[in-house]
């Protein structure tokens, strides 16, 4: 069945999309998908006035086969444009693929909210959400169409597999404003720490090493372990982050596991399960465990994990979740 794609860009910007949805696309290109470019007018009064225009004639351009959305896009009437075109195609069949659930991730307890991202999913033939505990949310709240989990995200990751002799440690990449939980990282183990928005002031084992692009990050991932925590408290993920943390995968864990390096999660996390089935890690309930747990963990066993992470990296860097979910229920 021939594939399409749409690829939101911009005039007189590289791209629309996130590194997660660009990453996506190349992947599904590689594997045979026609990429369809999507310009949006930077001028706002113009981007207004050609949304249906822009969205018949992109549609136009597709008789049948499958049509691939990323979701969300965070302009209502964008979208609005193309489920209306989308519904128009009734030998089509459509595909979406969940980056987030907004009602999940932000409002959770507002249920028209929920009952509307619902129905915009309801419009597609297949879903392919993050794993089966968001499988699960959609379900309960609604989602009729076929489902398939992802597992985890892709990760085009060119920099070389990090190399055995990697320091004591743990490193921990991403947007650091909704990371105060570093501020009371004060446990003896190291932490190099890399993003925007930092703290003016860190425990003295955190060395931040400043902000790098998506392409520099892997470069300087040098400690034996990424970190995957969020919100305000060490001894859990508090708050709207880690509420959410229990159905989505991070792109975080992606990243890590893409330079071959074992991972730290939350063990309430909805990824708890993928990386202790596929031993690329350790799951725990609070970051005060942390100088106990990596002090007795054997050369031998982290080994291993690193061995397993650097054979998943083979499979992340050549978009084999992406490519298995959106084969698997044609």
């Amino acid at each position: 069945m021939k594939k399409y794609i749409f690829d939101f860009k911009y005039k007189q910007s590289n791209s629309a999309g996130s590194k997660a949805k660009i990453d996506i696309i190349n992947f599904l290109k590689d594997d045979g998908a026609t990429v369809i470019p999507y310009e949006i007018s930077t001028n706002r009064v113009i981007r207004r006035l050609s949304y249906s225009i822009l969205a018949k004639a992109k549609f136009s351009k597709i008789k049948e086969g499958e049509f691939i959305l990323q979701y969300p896009l965070y302009n209502k009437k964008l979208l609005k444009s193309i489920l209306y075109e989308m519904s128009n195609k009734k030998n089509l069949y459509k595909t979406v693929i969940i980056h987030d659930v907004e009602s999940l991730r932000l409002n959770s307890d507002d249920e028209s909210a929920i009952e509307n991202e619902i129905n915009i999913l309801n419009q597609f033939d297949k879903v392919i959400s993050h794993n089966k505990n968001m499988s699960d949310w959609l379900r309960m709240n609604g989602v009729n169409k076929k489902i398939v989990n992802l597992e985890i995200f892709d990760y085009d990751n060119p920099v070389p597999l990090q190399k055995s002799n990697l320091s004591d440690g743990i490193s921990f990449a991403g947007n650091l404003e909704k990371s105060s939980f570093l501020v009371k990282a004060k446990f003896t183990t190291k932490i190099d720490v890399m993003g925007p928005n930092p703290k003016e002031e860190y425990p003295s084992n955190i060395n931040y090493l400043g902000v790098y692009t998506p392409e520099e990050v892997p470069k300087n991932l040098n400690k034996k372990f990424g970190l995957v925590w969020d919100g305000q408290e060490i001894d859990t993920c508090s708050g709207l982050y880690g509420h959410y943390m229990k159905y989505n995968n991070p792109h975080k864990i992606s990243l890590y596991l893409s330079s071959g390096i074992p991972v730290i999660v939350w063990s309430e996390s909805a990824m708890s399960d993928f990386i202790t089935d596929n031993n690329v890690g350790i799951v725990i309930k609070s970051l005060e465990e942390i100088d106990e747990l990596l002090a007795n963990i054997s050369n031998e066993t982290y080994k291993q994990m690193q061995l397993n992470a650097k054979k998943l990296a083979g499979k992340l860097r050549e978009g084999f979740f992406i490519s298995n979910a959106v084969n698997s229920l044609n």
